[in-house]
């Protein structure tokens, strides 16, 4: 599975962003090269089989989901980890007299 770009990203979020019942010709035009790029196994070219576009639009979602979760616990991963450098610096280091 190839890894998103932020365009591919945006798109997505854009996309994602408002309750659909439509894919639109621009949207689908958008969408799928990003569904080939993730899954190679089974593209699609421009249609309008509406099964075909639940699978293709549950598999962004659940995509665009996975990188949502990893783009927020990164700089929350990133924060705990400066919080105990800077512990570890303020901790009084032992000396013998």
């Amino acid at each position: 599975m190839g890894k998103l770009t932020k365009t591919e990203i945006e798109i997505l979020k854009d996309f994602f962003s408002e309750k659909r019942t439509q894919v639109t010709t621009n949207q689908q035009t958008d969408l799928l090269p990003i569904y080939n790029k993730l899954h190679p196994e089974k593209m699609y070219k421009h249609n309008q089989c509406s099964s075909c576009w639940r699978e293709i639009i549950n598999k962004l979602a659940t995509a665009y989901n996975e990188t949502e979760k990893v783009l927020v616990k990164k700089p929350a991963k990133e924060i705990k980890q400066n919080i105990k450098k800077a512990n570890r610096r303020r901790k009084p280091s032992k000396k013998s007299d």
